[in-house]
């Protein structure tokens, strides 16, 4: 979902709420009602935020996954990008 994605991506740019919402300027209770599926972002918020994490459009609507590294026990936010590919784009 969307608010799960958004919620990762900011975790792992490891920016609070509050600076997220300065950043894409919107409020910070509009960030929680994004991070909890209550509201949906619009066409202009969905740019702003692709822009600011620097993930395509389609990215952010597909959203992205949890994966722990057997080596390293780092958990990894990824996407699967078909063909047993995925694509690391930070972790917790």
């Amino acid at each position: 979902m969307l608010g799960v994605t958004i919620q990762l991506l900011r975790t792992a740019k490891n920016v609070t709420i509050e600076q997220l919402a300065e950043a894409i300027e919107v409020s910070p209770l509009a960030i929680e009602k994004y991070e909890t599926n209550i509201w949906q972002p619009g066409k202009p918020t969905m740019i702003r935020l692709s822009e600011y994490f620097g993930v395509t459009l389609q990215e952010l609507s597909e959203g992205y996954s949890l994966l722990v590294d057997d080596d390293t026990q780092d958990i990894l936010i990824v996407r699967n990008m078909g063909e047993n590919r995925i694509r690391a784009i930070g972790k917790l």
